[in-house]
Order: C-alpha cells, then structure tokens, then sequence
C-alpha cells in the first residue's frame, strides 16, 4: 500500500512538472508573441514616419513638383518642333515615355512604360515595357522630306527590364520672354513641361497610371 502511494506520489510530482514546464512554455511564447508584435509595430510606425518624412521632402522638392505636376514633360519647349521625347510622371512612381517617330531607324525605342525615382541627383527610370521599331525600309529623301527615313516598319514588344539614368544639372529659371518657365537640364537634353492634350497625351497619360499598354 505504501509502495503505491509512494509510486502515486511520484507519478502525481512528475504531472506537476511537466504541467509546470508546459505553463513555462506557453507563457514564454507569448511573452515572445507580445515582444514580437510591439517590435513589428514600432518597426511599422517608423516605416510610416519615415515614409511621411519624405512624402514632405518630395512636396518641397522642385524637381518632383515640375515632374508630377500632371503636364506633359518634353524634349522640345513648343508644340510642333519636331518629333520630341514626350513623358508623363504620376505621383506614385510610375512613368511612361512615347516618342512619335519620322526619322527613325532600326532599334529605336518609340514608347516605354515602367517606374522612376530620383537618386544621387540623378533621375532613375526603370523600363519595364517597351515598343521598338522593327524592320521596314528606307526611303530617299525628297523636298518636302529632306532626310532619309524608314517607313512600313512595325512595332516589336519587349518586356525585358532595364534601368536608364540621367544626371540631373539643374533647374533652371528661363528668362526668355517667350518662354518664361522653369526647365530641367539633364544629360546632353532639357526637359520642359507642356500645356496641350490630344490623343497621344491621353494614351501617355492613360500608359503611366495603368502601367501597360
């Protein structure tokens, strides 16, 4: 009698233990649950602050506002002078590039969608989509067309990734009295924004915010 009391006793000991372990076990997880979730919110909310930080700097930046200010951004300072670059710049990164091509030439990229940003002074864009000019022929030039150019050519789809950047050399104040503005001047190109719509501003547009063709 006394031996099973003893074995009880014992037996009884060894389920407190390991109840006591299981205790120890689950309050230690929670207390790593709860030290756990406090370290993801204090690392969300640094994240926010941060990203507050530099939704502020971007609002008194004047290379972002001249970027994302809902014009057309161009290689050309006027409507009809030539066949110039033309970029459209959304707020949340995004961009697209159509370049309306006459004298063109095998290769040559004529409208581009993906992201941009602004880093080391530079303007970073991303190409994530991209129609370039393949085949067609050549044709001589003639009076009313002075250079050679291709015709009949067609439009190749890419969606390999790459990365264009351009140095950012200022922004300027243009004192001319016809064109009294403020422009970008990059690598070798200024960039200047333009007031008008038509069909291809919208597709520019239309590109940018959907991110695809």
């Amino acid at each position: 009698m006394k031996k099973y009391k003893k074995i009880l006793l014992i037996g009884s000991l060894i389920v407190s233990i390991i109840i006591i372990l299981i205790l120890g076990m689950l309050v230690c997880k929670l207390y790593n649950e709860k030290i756990e979730e406090t370290n993801n919110i204090s690392d969300l909310q640094t994240k926010i602050n941060n990203l507050e930080e530099e939704n502020k700097k971007n609002e008194n930046n004047p290379i972002i506002q001249f970027l994302t200010s809902g014009k057309v951004i161009s290689t050309s300072n006027m409507i009809g002078a030539g066949d110039p670059d033309m970029y459209y710049f959304t707020k949340d990164g995004k961009f697209a590039f159509i370049n309306l091509p006459y004298f063109t030439e095998e290769g040559q990229t004529i409208s581009a969608i993906g992201t941009w940003k602004i880093k080391d002074n530079k303007i970073v864009l991303t190409i994530q989509h991209e129609k370039i000019v393949k085949g067609g022929k050549m044709t001589e030039a003639v009076a009313s067309d002075p250079f050679d150019h291709l015709i009949n050519y067609t439009e190749e789809l890419s969606n390999s990734m790459r990365t264009v950047k351009y140095e950012i050399d200022g922004y300027i104040k243009d004192e001319d009295k016809t064109y009294n503005r403020y422009y970008l001047k990059l690598d070798k190109m200024e960039w200047f924004q333009l007031n008008f719509t038509d069909d291809t501003v919208e597709n520019l547009k239309k590109y940018a915010i959907n991110g695809n063709y």
